[in-house]
């Protein structure tokens, strides 16, 4: 039961995420906004760790997994997605995103070649995939795509990350996934926000109650209770089963802009939410809420 209620609590919070980055950016820029919600979560997971006592391990492998976060997982695919979403509507960049679980397949397949992916698995992913299509067919906006490049941000954000989860799940078992993410999150934020203060215009930065909120949000939802949820999940179950919150953060994501902006709600949309959760019962068909790799 623990682990179906934070599969949908981390489905939910990274859902919502997208909302609270739209409110953020219309007072903050991307890369300095990003760099204080890490530095926010930095201090929050600080707080946790010296109230409940917990050691940051500092073995060769956990150096290495602490710096392979922070480059893979907070600095370069944050900065890919915010740089990309300049040039890419947002309704493509979360379908360009979807190819995340297609990558920790291939990922999980070459890093742990006695894997089996499974015909269940297999039909998820693209049922998933063509589920995420139709839920936001019209927001893609290809007509509106001036450069290439921003596209091949995103898909390589995506890449990413499916790079770091495979190593966390091959190399990380024995780190805390409280303090393992404190580290990386330091890190981050000590290179983006000087980037932030150097690189993009401060004249627009303006801290009012909801960039403030935004940002407070981001940092202690979306950041430390999803990323020390997530990674708690990622020792106990199947990793593309894990991988395709990617499917199903769009569903929420939509809601949460119907519900914050009006925006419509279409039959496309309710078909394509349909297809993403039975491609998700696909996925989790026979025993695969174990901890498989």
């Amino acid at each position: 039961m623990k682990i179906v209620f934070g599969y949908l609590l981390v489905c939910l919070i990274w859902g919502t995420t997208w909302l609270a980055i739209r409110i953020g950016l219309e007072e903050l820029t991307p890369v300095y906004s990003s760099g204080l919600r890490f530095l926010v979560a930095a201090i929050g997971l600080f707080v946790i760790v010296r109230i409940k006592g917990i050691p940051l391990q500092i073995d060769k492998i956990a150096i290495m997994i602490y710096f392979i976060q922070a480059l893979f997982t907070f600095m370069l695919p944050f900065g890919l997605i915010y740089w990309g979403q300049q040039f890419v509507p947002s309704g493509l960049a979360s379908l360009l995103f979807s190819i995340y679980p297609f990558l920790v397949a291939i990922f999980s397949k070459i890093a742990f070649r006695e894997q089996k992916i499974g015909t269940y698995r297999i039909i998820a992913l693209v049922f998933g995939f063509i589920g995420v299509f139709l839920l936001l067919f019209e927001k893609l906006g290809i007509g509106e795509i001036r450069s290439i490049y921003g596209m091949l941000a995103i898909v390589f954000a995506g890449i990413s990350q499916a790079f770091v989860v495979i190593i966390i799940k091959k190399y990380g078992g024995n780190l805390n996934v409280v303090s393992m993410n404190l580290i990386p999150l330091t890190l981050s934020a000590a290179v983006m926000i000087p980037v932030g203060i150097l690189t993009e215009n401060t004249e627009k930065i303006v801290f009012t109650l909801p960039s403030v909120l935004s940002i407070a949000y981001l940092a202690i939802f979306g950041t430390i209770i999803t990323f020390v949820t997530y990674y708690w999940l990622l020792k106990r179950i199947n990793l593309i089963l894990l991988s395709l919150i990617a499917f199903i953060t769009p569903i929420i994501a939509l809601i949460a802009g119907w519900i914050a902006y009006k925006e419509s709600l279409n039959y496309l949309q309710f078909t394509g939410t349909i297809i993403i959760l039975a491609s998700l019962l696909l996925a989790a068909k026979g025993n695969s809420l174990i901890n498989s790799k």
